[in-house]
């Protein structure tokens, strides 16, 4: 649209991200799996005594599909979870491509 000497455009967008977290009462445990990972953060949740560890980005998320295929998990409820969070994160990366 112009107004004058000034162009407008208007643009409608989504942004999704799409995280991966954990939560653990020892943040011990969560700092080496950040130490594994080389990527996210730990930080304490509004739960005393519970900490959470997040990855944020589609780069840093390859890394966490990467290990779980790998060293795949084994508890059901767990397992579906990441498998359906992974579908989620396929999806929106090949409508990027």
């Amino acid at each position: 649209m112009k107004v004058g000497n000034i162009s407008i455009r208007e643009t409608n967008f989504h942004v999704v991200h799409i995280k991966f977290g954990t939560e653990q009462k020892d943040e011990s445990i969560l700092l080496h799996i950040k130490n594994i990972f080389g990527v996210g953060d730990v930080n304490k949740t509004g739960d005393i005594g519970v900490f959470r560890y997040n990855l944020g980005s589609f780069k840093s998320n390859s890394v966490t599909v990467n290990y779980f295929l790998a060293y795949p998990l084994i508890k059901g409820q767990t397992k579906h979870a990441f498998l359906k969070w992974k579908s989620i994160r396929d999806m929106l990366l090949e409508k990027n491509t």
